[in-house]
């Protein structure tokens, strides 16, 4: 019987999972001192070019390139024989994320008018939050998409609970909408009776009785209230009521404001109703790669919003990127755009790879450290809000090893973008494009 183990450090993406190669790998000879270490060197993958920057990166993880890896574990990659040298891994800064996804969005365009496919390519960031600047362009230049980072931005829970709020505002008919949030409390919803009387209550107990009642619109909710039951649901429905009086003031405000924009109404929903519920039900921790991701998320549905004359335009955006993920679903992967995080990019390949927000810089007025890759949380720790934990500091090698991961996935053309602002920060390019050095052609 033999015992084989595998194991790669330059792709550990995983450490929050248990995946620690001085746990796991490092020392497997002082365990069993006649093992026989063979690295598989060979790149059969990509040109020598982009294998070029991969070993640029990566050697900083390395004792050789000033890092804290023992060299032993170095891996010397070659291409495959015959392999071409192709094109410089390439590097643009744009001027904000908006930007940013616009140039990506440009250079795909540029690709297919060259005679690429959408199937062609993987677009990869890391954070989830990132890919949802890209699917509104993605729409309008009818590129078909599909994001593999838990389906569509806009079909996340708390995303699409935010905008639910917002689509009532405009429609009170819409039936999806009402269904969604209509126990999604206010700020100002308290226990009525109880021990909890008159704490912050983030739920307002109506159920489908209530939902059957009113007709499952917000336009009956009134009605409800005179029906055998109705007095059970009088605070809930007065909370309704209110929350919606108040988004219809900021809606106005918004109109009449030539310095308000539409993302404004989003701010005003996550501030007075759903930040606070989700600390309460949820806590405030990732569901995906990113710590703290979901209040990324919500920014992010403000900023979109930003862009846009109205919050009308804006939804029907938000409408047009739900049914292009709709569409999506039932076909398959090769013949669309894929967005995805980083993490859920390990193992794939495709022709063409596009790498967003490779920058860091400043958290304004504080001066602490702030990044995109390296994420902010690699830098400094986590904040820890009191309801579950966020969480701890990644390791810079783990980030270095997403960048790897993340340039290695491509196989003839790899670009790469970052944003000189985020979040109102100051950004420049991060570490990792100097560490690639020559390698890097920079636009």
């Amino acid at each position: 019987m033999a015992l084989v183990i595998a194991g790669d450090v330059d792709q550990n993406l995983f450490r929050w999972n248990g995946a620690r190669p001085e746990a796991n790998l490092f020392g497997i000879d002082e365990i069993f001192p006649d093992i026989v270490t063979r690295k598989l060197t060979t790149n059969f993958r990509s040109t020598k070019a982009i294998i070029d920057a991969q070993l640029a990166l990566i050697r900083k993880n390395y004792k050789h390139g000033g890092g804290i890896y023992e060299d032993r574990f170095f891996k010397e990659l070659k291409p495959r024989e015959g392999a071409e040298e192709g094109e410089r891994v390439t590097f643009t800064m744009a001027s904000d994320p908006t930007s940013e996804a616009k140039l990506a969005v440009a250079t795909i365009l540029e690709g297919i008018a060259r005679g690429r496919e959408p199937g062609d390519y993987f677009v990869g960031a890391r954070t989830r939050a990132q890919l949802g600047f890209l699917e509104g362009p993605l729409v309008r230049a009818k590129i078909p998409f599909i994001n593999i980072a838990g389906g569509s931005f806009w079909d996340s829970r708390h995303v699409a609970d935010i905008v639910a709020y917002a689509i009532l505002t405009h429609d009170s008919g819409d039936r999806m909408a009402f269904k969604r949030v209509y126990n999604i409390a206010s700020n100002d919803n308290t226990y009525s009776f109880g021990k909890n009387k008159g704490e912050y209550c983030p739920h307002r107990y109506m159920g489908p009785a209530f939902l059957s009642a009113a007709g499952g619109s917000l336009d009956g909710i009134e009605r409800a209230t005179y029906t055998k039951e109705g007095w059970r649901w009088k605070n809930g429905v007065e909370d309704i009521f209110n929350l919606m009086y108040s988004l219809g003031d900021e809606l106005e405000r918004i109109r009449m404001d030539e310095d308000k924009k539409p993302g404004d109404l989003i701010r005003f929903i996550i501030g007075n109703c759903y930040l606070k519920y989700m600390k309460a039900q949820f806590g405030l921790t990732s569901s995906d790669a990113a710590v703290n991701g979901k209040l990324e998320d919500m920014e992010t549905v403000a900023e979109i919003a930003d862009e846009f004359e109205s919050v009308e335009e804006f939804l029907g955006h938000v409408g047009q990127c739900v049914r292009a993920a709709e569409d999506a679903k039932e076909k398959k992967w090769d013949e669309y755009v894929i967005l995805s995080t980083i993490h859920r990019l390990k193992g794939l390949e495709r022709p063409v790879v596009l790498g967003m927000g490779l920058v860091e810089g400043e958290i304004p007025k504080t001066g602490k450290p702030q990044g995109l890759l390296p994420h902010t949380f690699s830098m400094i720790p986590p904040p820890q809000f009191g309801v579950l934990p966020t969480g701890g500091m990644s390791k810079m090698e783990d980030e270095r090893d997403a960048a790897f991961v993340l340039v290695s996935r491509g196989k003839e053309e790899v670009h790469l973008f970052g944003t000189e602002t985020y979040r109102k920060a100051e950004m420049g390019p991060s570490r990792f494009i100097f560490e690639m050095g020559d390698c890097i052609e920079m636009g």
